[in-house]
């Protein structure tokens, strides 16, 4: 088995590992596992010069690749990676680089602009409930070179692999799943796509990917105009009432699609939810929600819209949004405006932006600053944290933002 992975990933060395991030690391474990060595086999580059066996960017001259193994957040369009690109070097990623030891797994992969970390930990939920083995990993999780490593060295395969896809990893995927399922579509990451039009088409290259069905939400308008304008034979459009959640849906008939029978994939419907996407915080006498990983606008106000359908004390709410501006639309909340006892606090880079929507909001220079003021939360029914803007201009990322939120609930709410 690994003579026969390794003679696989043979054509892709002397390789470049663009980043070393969580799956930078991961794709150098595999190689290392495999015999191969750093600074023979492959080499690192990262911004980072600490990081890098090299002080600036190589060039094609300086340094020829067979490949490069580039980390989902790093962007290929960079000039120094086009310079690459002209001379035909491989560009891939550590997902292509784990399949190769890939023999009789199920692959199912979902992506979408929100809901995919919640499909996929459903469905692995339910497989788990009914006794089948498989591997949660790629957005969410451990990256599947992690699998890979485990399956040289002679640890049990999964039955199924189930993978959370982000546009980033799609852009360079060539990995062909069995099953697919895209949550939804809205506009996302306009800081790295020229257009929402860019980001969804990337997106859809899991449809043009996907061996078998790919199942897809109807509900959303955006996903189902765009199949509609894109037409494969392999869609399977599903649609929820107003009483189902459409992500849960999906869940359910992938894992129909996996072989679970109809009692064993309602299972996903118990599944108790994932931190930072509407958590409420048990243990407070504030209603209080982290959904510190929304960072849409269309997140927002799903969330908001969820919050009033749950019975309160008081009838008003505090919204907390702001963070990072990722380029959105932030005109796409002011029907929030006319939300009873709605009332808008702002905060972080995007905040002034956010103010010109919302001229009665209030406005802090960060979330901390944010709790750290004097402003009465617990006059309000609840508190919902829902940003819409990305972490980075505070903190490292959503589930430090989210764990900062929570521990100021639990610290000064504490039931």
């Amino acid at each position: 088995m690994k003579e026969a992975t390794k003679l696989k990933v043979l054509s892709l060395l002397p390789a470049l590992i663009v980043g070393k991030g969580r799956s930078g690391i991961a794709a150098a474990d595999l190689l290392e596992t495999l015999g191969f060595s750093h600074k023979k086999d492959f080499f690192f580059y990262s911004d980072n010069e600490l990081e890098s066996d090299f002080l600036k960017p190589p060039t094609p001259k300086e340094r020829a690749f067979a490949s490069l193994i580039i980390s989902p957040g790093y962007p290929i369009d960079k000039d120094w990676i086009h310079k690459y690109l002209k001379v035909r070097t491989l560009f891939t990623n550590e997902l292509n680089l784990a399949s190769a030891v890939f023999e009789e797994e199920k692959i199912m992969a979902v992506t979408g602009s929100i809901g995919k970390s919640t499909c996929v930990s459903q469905i692995a939920f339910a497989l788990e409930q009914a006794g089948v083995q498989s591997f949660l990993g790629g957005n969410i999780g451990k990256p599947l070179s992690c699998y890979a490593i485990d399956v040289l060295q002679k640890k049990p395969r999964a039955e199924v692999i189930i993978l959370e896809l982000s546009s980033y990893q799609l852009e360079l995927l060539t990995m062909r799943p069995d099953l697919a399922a895209i949550t939804n579509f809205v506009a996302n990451h306009l800081d790295r796509y020229p257009s929402k039009e860019d980001y969804y088409r990337t997106k859809w290259r899991l449809v043009e990917l996907c061996r078998g069905k790919v199942l897809i939400n109807a509900s959303n308008t955006d996903l189902r105009d765009w199949a509609k304008e894109n037409p494969n034979l392999n869609l399977q459009l599903q649609s929820a009432n107003k009483d189902q959640d459409p992500v849960s849906l999906l869940s359910f008939e992938a894992c129909k699609h996996l072989g679970l029978n109809k009692e064993q994939a309602t299972n996903v419907f118990q599944f108790k939810g994932l931190p930072h996407r509407f958590e409420i915080i048990e243990n407070s006498r504030l209603l209080a929600i982290n959904d510190s990983k929304c960072t849409t606008m269309e997140g927002v106000v799903y969330a908001t819209n969820r919050l009033l359908k749950i019975p309160r004390k008081k009838p008003g709410f505090t919204l907390l949004v702001g963070g990072k501006d990722k380029a959105h639309n932030w005109e796409d909340l002011r029907p929030l405006s006319s939300v009873k006892g709605i009332k808008i606090i702002t905060f972080g880079e995007s905040a002034p932006k956010i103010m010109r929507v919302f001229s009665k909001a209030i406005m802090f220079d960060s979330l901390k600053a944010t709790l750290n003021s004097s402003y009465p939360f617990e006059e309000d029914g609840a508190l919902l944290l829902s940003p819409g803007g990305a972490s980075q201009d505070e903190f490292s990322d959503f589930e430090e933002r989210g764990n900062y939120f929570k521990d100021f609930v639990l610290r000064n709410f504490h039931d």
